[in-house]
């Protein structure tokens, strides 16, 4: 499997990098935000996931992790996913986020993967 970068520029002018490494060895995601004075880190997948850190003009302004001993299914959010699937289905209303609003996500990753990947 090959590793791959993608730089991408927002009409706002705002950048990205996205890295899909899926031999380093490990089965975690992280995200990493900047701006003007601030930064933010979340890391989910893994051992550490629910780890959220945000800094304000260099000062840590939020930490937050789950309960150390919960289940992995627990800290990388999968429960509470499936927790709002089902409640939905339960209550006749569509999930939140709704399948449109995480379409063109998904649309993104799918068309990187077939221009990267062939």
């Amino acid at each position: 499997m090959r590793w791959f970068v993608v730089q991408m520029a927002f009409e706002s002018g705002t950048l990205g990098v996205l890295e899909v490494l899926p031999t380093a060895g490990s089965m975690a995601e992280s995200y990493e935000m900047f701006g003007a004075g601030i930064r933010s880190l979340v890391r989910v997948g893994g051992p550490d996931s629910g780890e959220v850190r945000c800094w304000e003009r260099g000062q840590l302004a939020v930490e937050e992790e789950p309960a150390r001993g919960m289940p992995a299914y627990v800290r990388n959010g999968a429960y509470d996913e499936t927790t709002e699937f089902i409640s939905a289905l339960r209550e006749n209303r569509a999930p939140r986020p709704s399948p449109a609003e995480v379409l063109q996500s998904v649309e993104l990753c799918h068309r990187i993967g077939q221009e990267i990947l062939g």
